[in-house]
């Protein structure tokens, strides 16, 4: 996705605007975001320079604790955060489904439950098995993804965000220069 689509995918307000511009990569982007202290915008486009299972991967990382400091998790929460990974660990629509079910379980309003949902909405079809496929749009699992992590980093300790939007964003970049070499993430 280019930096202009995205862009207008995000519809920046002001501030985010002011530090992303076109022929910026999504990393470059990102970090100028995150060095503009936009830790929530940043994150956002962060979500889009990682392929979907790495980024479903990424979201359960920071809800486990990528910074030492796991969310709070009912069962509910754990079982979604587990479909999740299995998900990013094998992309098949059996485990697609199944991230479905754990996140409407989980809720839609916890980082577990969107890290799930993340999964869900990565292919295949939004309608039940048997109805005309309707395929999500491509950006859902990123800004999904996203909406996991920054849950994540405010959830629990609303006044440690900002170090824990840090710690987030250092996994992700970890990430990306791998898959930017060839090399596994």
């Amino acid at each position: 996705m280019t930096i202009a689509r995205l862009i207008d995918l995000l519809d920046f307000d002001e501030p985010a605007g002011k530090h992303v511009r076109e022929g910026m990569t999504v990393v470059q982007s990102a970090s100028a975001l995150a060095e503009a202290l936009l830790w929530p915008d940043a994150i956002k486009v962060m979500a889009h320079a990682l392929d979907k299972p790495t980024a479903v991967r990424w979201a359960v990382e920071c809800v486990v604790g990528v910074d030492g400091n796991a969310v709070s998790l009912s069962d509910l929460g754990r079982a979604a955060l587990d479909a999740a990974g299995r998900w990013a660990g094998e992309s098949t629509e059996v485990n697609r489904r199944a991230a479905q079910a754990a996140a409407e379980r989980a809720g839609f309003d916890t980082p577990a439950g969107c890290c799930a949902l993340a999964a869900f909405l990565s292919g295949g079809s939004l309608a039940p098995p048997g109805i005309a496929s309707i395929p999500p749009a491509p950006h859902l699992t990123a800004a999904t993804v996203a909406i996991a992590v920054i849950l994540a980093a405010v959830v629990d300790a609303p006044a440690e965000a900002p170090v824990r939007f840090q710690r987030f964003f250092n996994a992700a970049l970890r990430k990306v220069r791998p898959l930017a070499s060839g090399s596994p993430a």
